[in-house]
């Protein structure tokens, strides 16, 4: 879970093989949510590390 101050009302996040895979599902959100959807932004991660947040119990 994520708290965020300020800044966007909705965060997802998506898992693709490629840029156009993504554009795609953008283009897909954009048509059906349009009258919703104000203004978007995206950050693109190359390499995701893994965080542990609790020291590892056994």
């Amino acid at each position: 879970m994520t708290e965020l101050v300020g800044g966007a009302d909705l965060e997802t996040e998506f898992q693709v093989k490629s840029n156009d895979e993504f554009y795609r599902h953008v283009k897909d959100l954009r048509l059906k949510f349009g009258d919703t959807i104000r203004d978007y932004e995206f950050m693109q991660y190359t390499q995701e590390y893994k965080f542990t947040y609790l020291p590892e119990m056994f």
